[in-house]
């Protein structure tokens, strides 16, 4: 049997998810937090010990943990488990007949996306 997983163990998790988010969005040369060998069910697991946590915290100075949506965490799996390629992972047909696709691609930065931000 597997030992609980730790706070701090949980902390690293969604950190490591939230590192994805902040690289996507925000900022990407930011540094990935490793995932390497956690399961969907890790990720959900850390997620729920650290809610647990911030729902157990009352009074006083405290610190609250961000806790990733469980949409950002399907992704982030998805993400981290499905090597780039030119097919969908699921591809389901939509009312009117189109197809709804979600795939992991690679794609080369746009540098005119690139020359635009560094004029700003």
């Amino acid at each position: 049997m597997t030992a609980p997983m730790t706070l701090d163990r949980a902390l690293e998790i969604v950190g490591a998810i939230a590192d994805r988010y902040i690289a996507s969005e925000i900022n990407p040369d930011h540094e990935l937090g490793s995932l390497e060998g956690v399961s969907l069910r890790d990720m959900l697991d850390a997620c729920d010990i650290v809610q647990a946590e911030n729902i157990s915290k009352s009074g006083g100075a405290r610190t609250i943990h961000v806790v990733p949506d469980p949409r950002l965490i399907a992704a982030v799996y998805a993400f981290e488990n499905y090597q780039p390629s030119r097919t969908a992972i699921l591809s389901v047909r939509q009312p009117g007949g189109h197809l709804r696709m979600m795939a992991v691609i690679n794609q080369r930065p746009n540098p005119m996306h690139a020359a635009n931000e560094d004029a700003a």
